[in-house]
């Protein structure tokens, strides 16, 4: 495929010709203030540098379903749109209507606090809440109330204790680094655990490649949220730009199922991927 380059501050690559992540990420600098990159540039990627696949050969996937269910409701992937402050910001038209049209779950926000989308409320832990306003939000809530920002085992517990409907292992805290906190993934593992199943657990930060979701799977998660590569995709391209985005995801995690033998995300275990300490 030729690739067009062009000089000029409106000059980009056509979208068709973006083929993965962190090309959209490049898109998005010609598009934003360097104030607005700065806030969704990069992203913690430690933990899943880390981890390796264990592929498995001579297995048929032909009949390959992505598919999970969350919440009583069916999504083609475990490829869910995290909420994200004001994302009007970043963009002409409306994020979630642009997610809706790729066929995914989205959770938007207008505050950093609080997302809504007719079927559930994701509420974001910034230090300010106890667990009784939890427990009265979650009684308040229409629908099922997931709660974002955990990021250990004995807070997971006491979340289902508390009668949340999911949780979202997350290292978000306004005005602290990302590397200064342990990564979502690290903990992934012993929060699900400590979920029991009970409830769907859902990770982000850093999620790039659709084989980042297929770790995030292997190591206890229902599904992932993905915001930075999604906004990126919206500053440069709009609609069309989300659209490319996930189905880039999707279409990497069927690829690198396949080479791990896997038909369903059901199928995936830690017996898929090998963590390295370093």
């Amino acid at each position: 495929m030729t690739r067009r380059f062009l000089l000029g501050a409106s000059a980009q690559t056509p979208v068709q010709e973006i083929v993965n992540s962190f090309e959209m990420e490049a898109a998005a600098a010609r598009h934003l203030s360097p104030a607005l990159m700065d806030e969704v540039r990069g992203g913690d990627r430690r933990a899943y540098e880390r981890i390796t696949f264990r592929p498995r050969m001579m297995v048929d996937t032909r009949k390959m379903d992505l598919s999970v269910e969350l919440w009583g409701e069916k999504h083609f992937a475990p490829i869910i749109v995290g909420p994200v402050f004001e994302p009007s910001r970043f963009g002409r038209g409306d994020l979630a209507a642009a997610a809706a049209a790729a066929k995914t779950s989205v959770f938007t926000a207008e505050s950093p606090s609080l997302a809504r989308n007719g079927k559930a409320v994701c509420f974001t832990l910034t230090g300010r809440a106890d667990w009784t306003e939890i427990e009265n939000m979650r009684k308040a809530a229409a629908g099922p109330f997931i709660l974002k920002g955990i990021l250990s085992a004995a807070d997971a517990a006491e979340a289902v204790k508390r009668g949340v409907s999911g949780i979202v292992v997350s290292n978000y805290r306004p005005g602290v680094p990302e590397n200064a906190l342990v990564a979502p993934m690290e903990m992934l593992p012993e929060i699900a655990k400590a979920a029991s199943k009970r409830v769907p657990v859902l990770v982000d930060g850093g999620i790039r490649r659709g084989g980042d979701v297929i770790k995030a799977i292997a190591l206890g998660a229902s599904a992932v949220l993905v915001a930075r590569p999604v906004l990126w995709a919206f500053a440069a391209y709009g609609e069309a730009g989300v659209k490319t985005q996930l189905e880039m995801l999707q279409t990497e995690m069927a690829r690198d199922m396949a080479m791990l033998g896997k038909l369903t995300p059901a199928q995936l275990g830690p017996d898929s991927v090998k963590v390295h300490s370093r």
